[in-house]
């Protein structure tokens, strides 16, 4: 286990890497050509644009290269617990969970 413990609960927003995958997949022209990206956020993530997620995934640095148009989430991401793109932690994964 790491040693470093944080209070996340002072963050509204709470994605897992696969999550974020799940949002960045939606940035091919085609489901945003066709509304699909606007109806995942709306069921998904209320209140926030793909612009917004994006500036928060760049912010915090879980936004990699590949994957399609808008990139994967980078390795190492266990969770990304965000307000908005200044206010953000990344959980990252602990050694002994990878060993298992």
């Amino acid at each position: 286990m790491s040693d470093h413990t944080s209070d996340y609960s002072q963050y509204r927003e709470h994605l897992s890497a696969e999550q974020i995958n799940a949002v960045l997949r939606h940035g091919h022209i085609i489901p945003m050509g066709r509304g699909w990206t606007r109806e995942y956020l709306a069921e998904h993530h209320p209140g926030w644009t793909f612009k917004a997620l994006l500036d928060v995934f760049n912010a915090a640095g879980v936004r990699g290269s590949g994957g399609g148009c808008a990139g994967i989430c980078v390795a190492g991401v266990k969770y990304l617990h965000f307000n908005d793109d200044t206010s953000f932690e990344v959980e990252r994964i602990d050694a002994a969970e990878v060993e298992q």
